[in-house]
């Protein structure tokens, strides 16, 4: 995220020496076996991408005493981690590559000590990987998926009333109807309850009582609530929305970079060099070269922190000096090991500190016999 804008800059810092051009770029992303038994060592001209939806959930709190009289916060979370953890309607595939269906980071009610009401609220968010699917698309199936588990969380409540009556009464108006809410709409309905003005204060003061190293996710909670108190709405319900971070997914470019990625890749079959193009795990190739047909208007439309609309912002990514860095292609050829991030953490060195070494010192003398001397590896004329 740093060294984009720098690059940016590089590429036209004087208007004396001809504008740089980009070949490609090459990351050092650790790299692993990809399931048990896997031999081949990866070279990745792409990455997935990541999305992290956000639901915070809205019940109707009763006495423990009266369970029916409300609706349970945490029956809501539950469902909606049943049917979105491990969703493979959430995963992706193209061609032979996929992504890992999505898990929940965490879930979890907001009482903050023990009392005999039924939680008001809960949260819970997911860790989305995408190939080629855009915030918008995401943002689709995570509603349709929360509006049938909600429907289901009341239509379960229903049945076990029916169950432990012994007459038919009319349903509780808590039953009947629940909704989904994406937060640029709760904040359409907001600002038709209480006007523009005041949603944006009252999201301005929310955010100026997030300490500055609050973690991102609880700061876009306390957004969530302060909207949720100004729209006049009730639950239960649930309000989505993204949280950060945001890693857009790149694939794979052909042209010069490519080509002599692949004749080096050729040279190692006897390593088990293989390539492919998404790198499964998360990139900082994420930040150089993003989808250009994807659209953002979802992402930033249902993304509170983004940006300086509320506050002094909390969260954004230079996509600007992406595109002025005009990155083509990308590669990722990285040590081989296994454990990352436990104790057992370790790299194979043969691979790792012979091997990679001397591939990307091959890349380059590729690139360097394929483009004239005068552009490539050739100091500036004095």
């Amino acid at each position: 995220l740093a060294a984009m804008p720098w690059l940016a800059g590089l590429r036209a810092r004087s208007a004396d020496l001809p504008a740089l051009e980009y070949l490609g770029l090459i990351n050092l992303d650790y790299v692993t076996a990809r399931f048990p038994g896997d031999r081949a060592h990866m070279i990745y001209t792409g990455t997935v991408g990541k999305l992290l939806p956000l639901l915070y959930c809205i019940g109707v709190p009763t006495h423990a005493g009266d369970p029916f009289g409300g609706v349970d916060a945490n029956l809501i979370c539950a469902n909606l981690v049943r049917a979105l953890s491990l969703n493979p309607a959430l995963a992706e595939r193209v061609g032979d590559e996929s992504t890992a269906p999505p898990v929940t980071l965490t879930s979890r009610d907001l009482k903050t000590g023990y009392n005999t009401q039924t939680a008001h609220e809960a949260w819970l968010y997911l860790n989305v990987l995408t190939l080629r699917r855009g915030p918008e698309e995401v943002l689709a199936r995570v509603t349709r998926i929360a509006r049938r588990a909600l429907s289901s969380t009341l239509a379960h409540i229903t049945r076990r009333l029916r169950a432990s009556q012994n007459h038919d009464a009319p349903l509780p108006a808590h039953l009947s109807e629940g909704r989904v809410w994406t937060f640029a709409a709760l904040r359409q309905a907001a600002v038709a309850h209480v006007g523009e003005e005041q949603v944006r204060r009252a999201l301005a003061a929310a955010d100026a009582v997030c300490a500055p190293t609050m973690d991102l996710r609880e700061v876009t909670l306390h957004y969530l609530r302060a909207l949720w108190e100004m729209s006049g709405e009730h639950g239960p319900a649930v309000v989505l929305a993204f949280a950060p971070p945001y890693y857009p997914h790149v694939a794979s470019a052909p042209g010069q970079f490519q080509r002599a990625i692949a004749r080096v890749a050729e040279r190692y079959t006897s390593a088990e060099v293989t390539l492919a193009t998404y790198f499964p795990l998360l990139s900082d190739l994420s930040y150089t070269r993003p989808d250009p047909h994807v659209r953002l208007d979802a992402l930033i439309e249902n993304m509170p922190l983004w940006g300086t609309r509320y506050a002094e912002g909390r969260y954004t990514l230079p996509f600007d000096a992406i595109r002025r860095a005009a990155i083509p292609a990308v590669a990722n050829i990285g040590p081989y090991g296994f454990g990352a991030h436990q104790r057992s953490e370790r790299v194979h060195m043969p691979y790792s500190f012979a091997i990679v070494p001397e591939m990307i010192l091959e890349v380059l003398t590729e690139l360097s016999a394929a483009s004239p001397e005068s552009e490539i590896l050739a100091p500036p004329a004095s």
